[in-house]
């Protein structure tokens, strides 16, 4: 069933909250790619509300360095939702949340 954009009843619900959903982490991805934003999910899907690719980590400490917030040298491409499939999933970090707020916003 189609609700206006989206595809599901579920997609239109989500669509349609005004609270930010999801706590923040890092999600790894097979292939190579990373982002952080507010992760959903269920036993068969997950969702990344306000997704930032991290296209440049910027560390010297490696990825878990990120939990607490972007870097100066850290880049960040534009966000988006991603919807990655479960087997993608190589692994997540837990993040400081008052730290990426700012950089989830807008």
């Amino acid at each position: 069933m189609k609700t206006n954009d989206h595809e599901t009843p579920a997609e239109y619900e989500r669509a349609t909250q005004s609270q930010p959903q999801g706590q923040i982490q890092i999600v790894v991805l097979d292939r190579g790619f990373v982002f952080v934003g507010r992760v959903t999910r269920t036993d068969t899907e997950m969702y990344i509300d306000d997704a930032r690719c991290i296209r440049k980590w910027g560390t010297e400490e490696g990825l878990g360095q990120l939990a607490n917030g972007p870097l100066t040298e850290t880049k960040l491409d534009a966000k988006c939702t991603v919807r990655p499939q479960l087997k993608a999933v190589m692994f997540t970090i837990a993040c400081n949340q008052a730290k990426w707020e700012p950089h989830l916003k807008g």
